[in-house]
């Protein structure tokens, strides 16, 4: 299935605007996707390794989250880079909302001053029993990759979502036509 979004051209016109950007994606690194962000001379980084939060939750692990553990196990060593966008995908709505906070609020020395926040939450009934594969076509749009529906949909409150992450204020919402809603979250701690 393939949507338009009307989230991903707000990241990249961002982007665009400011050069040497870097970004964090949790879903499946794709060709697309780093041509997509890096022609805005963006550098893009992938939590995709074994045992990463993106891996646990597309093999159906969304209950072992809990012993992912600390994040910063999933960053280089060393590197003391924020991030200016994150890409969290439907990933979050795979898992429990203390879970979700938990996750986000681990991430805070990671965000840099009006970092964006990018999710996905389902507004329809059910959800897929794990995240689909997510890849972006050249001209803004998604494309999903899933299994059938298998579980009651989260569908979790933009307001709550902004209640589970501490400094984040909503930027901007997007329905699509799936019933899928495009989350944008901009930092800005102390506003």
């Amino acid at each position: 299935m393939t949507l338009r979004s009307g989230l991903l051209p707000l990241i990249r016109a961002r982007l665009q605007d400011h050069p040497r950007s870097r970004v964090l994606d949790f879903g499946l690194p794709t060709t697309n996707k780093l041509v997509y962000f890096s022609r805005c001379r963006s550098r893009i980084f992938w939590n995709n390794w074994p045992g990463g939060v993106g891996e646990v939750l597309r093999s159906g692990g969304a209950g072992e989250l809990a012993k992912v553990g600390d994040m910063k196990q999933f960053f280089i060593p060393g590197d003391t880079g924020r991030f200016d966008v994150i890409l969290f995908w439907d990933y979050l709505e795979h898992i429990s909302f203390p879970a979700a906070r938990d996750l986000l609020g681990q991430l805070v020395e990671y965000y840099a001053p009006g970092c964006w926040v990018y999710f996905l939450i389902s507004q329809s009934s059910g959800v897929p029993i794990r995240p689909a594969d997510i890849d972006i076509t050249l001209d803004h749009c998604l494309r999903y990759t899933t299994v059938p529906e298998a579980r009651t949909a989260p569908r979790y409150a933009p307001k709550v979502m902004e209640q589970a992450m501490p400094g984040f204020q909503i930027l901007k919402l997007y329905l699509m036509k799936n019933g899928v809603q495009e989350h944008l979250f901009r930092f800005a701690p102390g506003s």
